[in-house]
């Protein structure tokens, strides 16, 4: 058997390594008009870059993780294969559809689309499965995380709905659950448990101190904002962005939060959630702003969401895979200066893309070229891709299986 087919981080980590370059070198290259006329297929642009980056990019990488280490959070057997290999078929016939099909036919995009939603639906039932099966003392954290799962799957069927049935009600209910209850619950949920597990493994006398009440917090803040967004009340988004970071504060306080933790591949972790106070605070304001002109400004919005998704979850998916490709390769938890670099310069991608949005708010051509953040995500990603992506294919550096 070939070493990628042993171990499902091995396929999604491969495949999230592919689709972290192919759907953002197609965005460049469609805002800056690199292709001319040569693609065309009648797709929403916007909508298809909001389910790439999403509901592709950031979970296949999310699938690799959580199908890893579900079973260790309670304590069961690994899933088995022929699982991992049904949804490796469902999320890679809808990745290949999805991109061919927004590239020269709407209608082929939209059955990715249903095999992206079948993968998420399949994948719920699994962990749902197992979640209700084991019994265990410590289930409120994975049960958060299986929530934003769940989330994930209404979100995706959503697009698929919006690609046949033309409303854009759906686009709208895919794109508030998948970025602010999908990937910021999930996201949540992870850090809340590895942050201060890994922080403990490597810094002596360090206490693992966390908020009993910050996943349901989260969880209920993340609800709220997605029913302001469907009701286009973005002039109250501070209700909910404000009850978040309140959350967000106390557990970064348990966590004696700083960004130089001394060893690179935790402090990557830092500075990634760094990200998620500082996108709550550019929401809250571009909600008060708002609320006090009448007038919703879009761009400072979309600097409050690139904060979020670009600055805090796609840079802690470089971290977090970086360190899991580590130490499930059988390699020492070091990672090399110029993959540290590389993080630090893929920092200057979030920090772009969201001046050019808060600058955008006095001079709007400043948008236009706001897809130029994207040449610095394909430099650095591709830098990972080529020192990680051979690492899938080969044996364990230990000599282990896995």
């Amino acid at each position: 058997m070939l070493p990628i087919l042993k171990a499902p981080h091995r396929i999604f980590f491969a495949l999230g390594a592919l689709l972290s370059l192919l759907p953002v070198l197609w965005w460049v290259g469609s805002q800056g008009n690199l292709f001319g006329t040569a693609f065309s297929s009648n797709v929403y642009l916007p909508g298809a870059h909001m389910h790439f980056m999403s509901y592709g990019v950031l979970s296949a990488f999310i699938l690799g993780f959580i199908l890893t280490v579900f079973p260790k959070w309670l304590n069961f057997a690994s899933y088995s294969l022929k699982h991992i290999y049904a949804l490796t078929i469902l999320f890679v016939t809808s990745y290949v559809l999805s991109m061919y099909g927004v590239l020269y036919d709407a209608h082929i995009h939209g059955i990715g689309a249903i095999f992206n939603a079948l993968g998420f639906v399949y994948l719920s039932i699994l962990l749902t499965s197992s979640f209700i099966k084991v019994q265990h003392p410590g289930k409120m954290q994975p049960g958060f995380t299986l929530l934003g799962i769940i989330g994930g799957s209404i979100g995706s069927i959503s697009y698929a709905l919006f690609m046949f049935q033309k409303q854009f009600f759906f686009y709208e209910l895919s794109y508030s659950i998948g970025m602010y209850f999908y990937l910021f619950v999930v996201v949540a949920g992870v850090a809340f448990r590895m942050v201060p597990f890994f922080t403990s493994c490597v810094i002596d006398g360090y206490t693992m101190d966390r908020v009993p009440w910050f996943l349901p917090m989260v969880t209920i803040g993340s609800i709220l904002k997605v029913i302001l967004f469907m009701m286009h009340l973005s002039k109250f988004y501070f209700l909910a962005d404000g009850f978040l970071l309140v959350a967000v504060i106390f557990q970064f306080r348990r966590w004696k939060f700083k960004l130089n933790q001394g060893i690179p591949l935790l402090s990557m972790l830092y500075y990634s959630m760094a990200w998620m106070p500082i996108a709550l605070i550019i929401s809250c304001v571009y909600s008060i702003i708002t609320l006090n002109t009448g007038v919703a400004n879009v761009y400072i919005e979309e600097a409050a969401l690139h904060a979020l998704t670009i600055g805090c979850y796609s840079s802690l998916v470089y971290a977090m895979a970086t360190r899991v490709t580590l130490g499930h390769s059988g390699q020492k938890l070091i990672s090399p200066t110029f993959i540290n670099v590389v993080f630090y310069v893929f920092q200057l991608c979030a920090i772009s893309r969201v001046g050019m949005g808060l600058m955008a708010y006095v001079k709007p051509d400043i948008a236009i070229k706001s897809y130029m953040s994207g040449y610095i995500w394909i430099l650095c990603f591709g830098v990972w891709f080529l020192k990680y992506f051979p690492v899938y294919f080969v044996k364990r550096f230990d000599g282990k299986e896995g």
